[in-house]
């Protein structure tokens, strides 16, 4: 073979002239110097129809939904399928199909009709470039109320390339493969071609194939990616020489396949393999292989070195020029081998004592012995007879990593891929500008160095024509610079590549997307810190410029939607919950990134309450926004003691105010202007009312508690003692359906239709036919079944029967009892006029309201002020027609010296007194008649707070989203 040679030249000229259009070319010529030729890589079009569709049955029939071999590309459109037949298996046309995904995922379009064959197609795009290749997308279809999800695995790729067969910018490779690459290999010249190790331990090739080297069985040359024939599992390790490539096994076997004229297969011939065949007496044992331009090399267990294939340079290490065409023992290097390496004809071995050996071609000094004599046998590396901790070699340029994280190099110089800043050729070791620390890796690629850093950057150095530094330009460059890696991403490790390579190819780290609302809960209004965090999946460090795009449900406000993680792999916003975000319900904050998505949520303390009057403003507003659920219901209590109660949709009750008398609940007696739960209410309540300084609660169970003033008995619980915390009401503990509050009375309605009372009984208000005071509950008289509600004025109780009819008893000073006279009633007697048709019953202080099944209300009793809103200031002893109010009305409530009425449409109207505002309609003049309540602009009522009968405040449950 005629070999041409100038070492002090910028390149080095060999021929290559293996036999064409053979499959067993006979012994061949290969090249030192093999440029890459350019072969565009393109992605394969995704086809998409599972072999196993999700399905979901549909009015007897099925829905199924379906994607182009059960996969689809991390970024790009793909079409997926939706299939609906009817009970029969026949197409449904003409049904609507919506479809959804991941947040961040588009559909073109999000809903179709399937047409004649039931079939409705959208195209989908994940949009998540850097998806990890192998993970699983779920893909929903709804048609009607039938819905199917079928999951699909990405198609991605973990790799950035630039060079030779690639743009001179570095880019993420095409979105093919379906497991993450763990190693690449290039190979340049006339008859470039590509390899990638994939995490399932398959191998896949593309581009040139004249001698087999993609070993598909085949010499068709192809430009889109595919697996290796036999090498779908169980690969451990690649390597490339200039048409041959290798595989080592999981169980240390190795093969070859390609270009075999000068014997580089290792099978023992000279035939061209088309398909990988086992490399002769390599079946086991074998922890490493590496490829020179047409040499392979193999480590064993045991420390000791095989070569095999092209040796015109010594390169196999026995001391011959002969072409081995199997493994042969390289000499000397029978135990403590702990690495090898390749140059284009020369090859490396690093020992277990961190010294170098080295042989074969040496015309630029790549052997590193400080001189350019070739070594047809293994020598000492100059400089390096300790702390060498990985190696590397490029086409006739070896590197070596040493454990200070520093980097030394040698050999040729020509175009800087010595990397000293110079272009002479160097016969023994010297360092790599720059490269003084911090390097974990190092990598060579025909006329390049490549070395990777601690943080995850790059550098590069080198010939750069093609663009492989990788720094988006093509001036050669000297020394190492930095490569432009895409924003967000690191490096995990620089790919083996091969010596006649010039493309650069970095296997990119796997990064993790998660995001943090700072704070487990938050009022409604004010702002939430959110953190979104890349981070390596290596070590969870932060990863520094991924660009992230955050949004946020129930219109809460994000500070900023998008931003680029800082050093630390952190961008940081704020989230602000909307002030009507529902009590309780959560914000979901989503963070996107071009890897995945990322969720969390944040609790929101609301309220759905708004009042006006004594103890806030006289203009109806928004309640404090501190509860953790909806209110269900509210409750003021007026006058120099004024204090609140609510019940929440959780079953809990809060109080604040006043707390002389223990009517918080919270076992003390320490006002408190702030809400808090009630002891041992926090959950299981039904109902709530309070009397002027006594709290009841209504359980589940349909048992009753009390707590607060007791001096009159009112607790109920057979004492004069008052109590700070809620207590059991004597007697009442099951059965209860319903309570009410007088002044200082309680009430009870049982599921059997009788009525209870208890407490103060100054006016009959018991009405049990006494004055006497009942400090536990007692029958009120004749109302022991029929009753279906209960509401009590300040002195006086009412009852609605199931037929209608209403019964009142107690004090009438005012007309309160509502039978046409003044005179107190100790027990129930007939509401005048309202015998029938009465649905709904409320008081307040001293007057008392009915609503008809017709919606009109009707009231009467004290009126100074213009409580009964017949227009008047004068007192009513029966029932007359509220004004306006004639129809339209769903509930109506009654508080001191006020009413008010819901209406069908969500609004609400109120009349009485008003000199603190507690009309609700932005005055503080008395209203004689109803008026509208001035709501919050866009909110609907939902219902009247049940309130006291000493109530000075007006309190509206709004309608919740």
């Amino acid at each position: 073979m005629a070999r041409s040679k100038d070492s002090g030249s910028r390149f080095e000229r060999v021929a290559f002239t293996p036999a064409v259009g053979s499959s067993d070319a006979g012994e061949g010529h290969l090249s030192r110097r093999t440029l890459v030729a350019g072969a565009a890589w393109s992605v394969p079009a995704v086809t998409l129809l599972a072999a196993a569709p999700a399905f979901a049955a549909v009015s007897g029939g099925s829905l199924s939904v379906s994607a182009p071999n059960g996969r689809v590309p991390a970024s790009g459109a793909v079409p997926v399928t939706a299939v609906v037949k009817n009970s029969s298996g026949q197409p449904n046309a003409g049904t609507a199909v919506t479809f959804s995904g991941a947040t961040g995922t588009s559909f073109t379009p999000v809903s179709a009709t399937t047409d004649g064959s039931g079939t409705a197609v959208t195209q989908m795009d994940l949009g998540t470039p850097w998806a990890k290749p192998g993970s699983t997308v779920t893909v929903t279809a709804v048609s009607g109320s039938d819905t199917t999800s079928g999951s699909f695995s990405v198609l991605g790729s973990n790799v950035v390339v630039a060079g030779l067969g690639y743009s001179s910018v570095l880019a993420q490779s095409e979105l093919v493969f379906p497991s993450p690459v763990v190693d690449a290999v290039a190979v340049g010249g006339e008859n470039s071609w590509f390899m990638v190790l994939l995490a399932n331990g398959a191998v896949w090739t593309k581009g040139s194939n004249n001698y087999g080297q993609l070993g598909d069985g085949s010499l068709t040359s192809r430009s889109t990616w595919a697996p290796v024939l036999g090498l779908t599992s169980g690969v451990k390790q690649i390597a490339a020489a200039a048409a041959v490539g290798f595989a080592l096994l999981a169980d240390g076997s190795v093969k070859a396949w390609g270009f075999n004229g000068n014997g580089a297969v290792g099978d023992g011939s000279l035939t061209n393999r088309w398909s990988p065949v086992q490399v002769y007496g390599l079946t086991s044992g074998v922890t490493q292989i590496a490829a020179a331009a047409a040499t392979g090399f193999a480590l064993l267990a045991d420390g000791s070195v095989r070569a095999w294939g092209f040796n015109d340079a010594g390169q196999v290490g026995d001391g011959s020029l002969t072409n081995r065409w199997s493994p042969v023992q390289v000499s000397g290097l029978t135990s403590g081998v702990t690495q090898i390496a390749s140059a284009g004809h020369t090859g490396f071995a690093l020992l277990s004592d961190g010294s170098m050996r080295a042989w074969g071609f040496n015309g630029s000094g790549q052997v590193g012995d400080g001189s350019t004599t070739g070594r047809l046998t293994p020598v000492p590396v100059s400089g390096l007879t300790s702390a060498v901790k990985q190696i590397a070699a490029g086409l006739h340029t070896g590197y070596a990593l040493l454990s200070d994280g520093s980097v030394k190099a040698w050999g040729l110089n020509g175009t800087g891929m010595v990397g000293d800043g110079s272009s002479t050729n160097r016969s023994s070791p010297v360092q790599v500008s720059g490269l003084t620390s911090g390097v974990t890796q190092v990598a060579g690629a025909g006329y390049n160095g490549f070395a990777l850093l601690s943080d995850g950057s790059v550098k590069a150095w080198g010939f750069n024509s093609a663009g492989q530094v990788g720094d988006g330009s093509t001036a050669d460059r000297l020394s190492p610079v930095s490569v432009s890696l895409p924003a967000g991403q690191v490096a995990q490790r620089l790919a083996t590549n091969s010596t006649v390579s010039s493309t650069a190819m970095i296997i990119m780290g796997e990064t993790a997307l998660s995001v943090d609302v700072v704070e487990t809960a938050i009022a409604a209004g004010s702002a939430a810190t959110v953190r979104a965090r890349v981070a390596k999946v290596s070590d969870s460090s932060g990863v520094t410029g991924s660009a992230v795009t955050l949004t946020a449900t129930s219109g809460a406000v994000l500070g900023v939607t998008s931003g680029s993680t800082d050093s630390n792999g952190v961008f940081q916003t704020t989230v602000t919950p909307d002030t009507w975000t529902t009590p309780g319900g959560l914000v979901r904050v989503t963070a996107r990134n071009e890897v995945s998505t990322a969720v969390d949520t944040v609790s929101v303390l609301g309220s759905n309450v708004v009042v006006a009057g004594l103890g806030y403003s006289s203009v109806l507003a928004q309640s404090e926004l501190v509860f953790p659920s909806p209110v269900v219901d509210a409750v003021a209590v007026g006058g120099e003691n004024s204090w609140f109660m609510v019940l929440l949709a959780n079953g809990a009750v809060w109080t604040k105010g006043s707390n002389n008398y223990g009517q918080l609940g919270d076992g003390s007696l320490t006002s408190r202007s702030t809400w808090a739960p009630v002891l041992g209410l926090t959950s299981g309540v039904k109902q709530i009312a309070a009397a002027a300084a006594v709290g009841f609660a209504l359980l589940a169970d349909g048992s009753v508690k009390a707590w607060g003033f007791n001096g009159n008995g009112a607790v109920g619980d057979g004492s004069l003692t008052n109590r700070w915390s809620p207590v059991q009401v004597y007697g009442l503990t099951s059965g209860v359906t319903q309570i009410a509050a007088a002044a200082a009375t309680g009430f009870a309605l049982l599921a059997d239709g009788s009525v209870r009372a208890w407490g103060f009984n100054d006016a009959g208000q018991v009405g049990d036919g006494s004055l006497t005071n009942r400090w536990s509950p007692v029958q009120v008289s004749g109302l022991t079944s029929g009753v279906t509600q209960i509401a009590s004025a300040g002195h006086t109780g009412f009852a609605l029967l199931s037929d209608g009819s209403m019964r009142a008893w107690g004090f009438n000073g005012s007309g309160q009892v509502g039978d046409g006279s003044t005179t107190g009633r100790l027990t129930p007697v007939p509401v005048s006029g309202l015998t029938s048709a009465v649905k709904q019953i409320a008081a307040g202080l001293h007057t008392g309201y009915a609503l008809l099944s017709d919606g009109s209300v009707k009231a009467w009793g004290l009126n100074g002020t213009g409580m009964v809103g017949d227009g008047s200031s004068t007192n009513r002893s029966s029932p007359v027609q509220v004004s306006g109010l004639t129809s339209g009305v769903t509930q109506v409530a009654g508080a001191g010296y006020n009413g008010f009425a819901l209406l069908s449409d969500g609004s609400v109207k109120a009349w009485g007194f008003n000199s603190a505002g507690q009309v609700g309609d932005g005055s503080t003049a008395d209203r004689l008649s109803p008026v509208s309540v001035s709501l919050p602009a866009g909110q609907v009522a939902q219902r009247l707070a049940t309130n006291s009968t000493v109530s000075s405040t007006a309190m509206i449950v709004m309608k919740t989203s």
